[in-house]
């Protein structure tokens, strides 16, 4: 396994919460804009909130925050193999480590 394989496959759980708490903000913002919509266009609602307004909120709060949060960690906490100092997430034109300069299609 080389280095920068190890770095993907450090890097991977990360991507999917990303991808994850994405849609689920995406979802979030869509259902919020159903509730606009029933609310001024068509005054189908009362002006107390429902559950599906609550249900809402929380999915944005946790959506926006839990995709923050996982963009923000692997910069945290991705580190070089050889040197374990934090590299952050790695352009992909990346060739070496910027703190010891091993390459990252070396072998670990």
């Amino acid at each position: 396994m080389t280095i920068g394989d190890h770095i993907k496959q450090q890097r991977h759980p990360y991507r999917i919460a990303a991808y994850i708490f994405g849609v689920l903000a995406i979802v979030s913002f869509i259902g919020a804009g159903i509730l606009i919509w029933q609310y001024l266009i068509i005054q189908k609602i009362d002006i107390e909130p429902s559950w599906y307004a609550w249900a809402v909120r929380l999915g944005w709060v946790v959506g926006f925050f839990g995709w923050n949060g996982a963009m923000i960690i692997p910069f945290l906490t991705l580190r070089c193999p050889r040197c374990q100092k934090r590299i952050g997430t790695p352009a992909k034109n990346w060739q070496h480590c910027p703190c010891c300069g091993c390459g990252f299609d070396e072998e670990i």
